[in-house]
């Protein structure tokens, strides 16, 4: 953050103000390429494991993805996930939790509402990192960003 030459002079007592600046307005903050990317995702939450959900990711990096889901989850929620690969009989299974929620403003065919969400993967393994990484470099060679 930067303050400016007048605002340091301020009386004994003041509480000077800062900018943050190349924080929420600077450039793109993400650690690796994202790939927009229509995959069926299944998912549980922590604490109903019964229920296995489906969501369609809109785009996915080796770090996380958006996903388009019909109920409401809250930041921090725990999931877990299965992340079906085009051309691969293996799906990914991997721990993840939620980072943000954003309602759509279009519902679904039913009138149902529907969220994006931003999901962390953790403890996504070796293998499973490699898998999707591989993925994500193959379709965006073949120019399908």
């Amino acid at each position: 953050f930067s303050i400016s030459q007048e605002q340091s002079k301020l009386e004994k007592g003041s509480v000077p103000k800062a900018t943050m600046k190349e924080f929420w307005d600077g450039p793109e903050r993400r650690r690796s390429f994202r790939l927009h990317a229509l995959l069926e995702v299944k998912y549980t939450v922590e604490k109903k494991t019964h229920l296995k959900l489906h969501g369609k990711s809109k785009n996915i990096s080796p770090g996380g993805l958006m996903l388009e889901v019909g109920e409401k989850l809250y930041p921090n929620t725990p999931l877990k996930l299965e992340i079906n690969i085009p051309d691969d009989r293996q799906p990914i299974f991997t721990e993840a939790s939620v980072i943000w929620v954003e309602e759509l403003k279009n519902q679904d065919q039913n009138e149902k509402r529907r969220f994006n969400t931003g999901i962390k993967f953790l403890n996504l393994s070796i293998a499973s990192h490699d898998k999707l990484l591989n993925f994500i470099e193959s379709s965006a060679e073949r120019g399908e960003q």
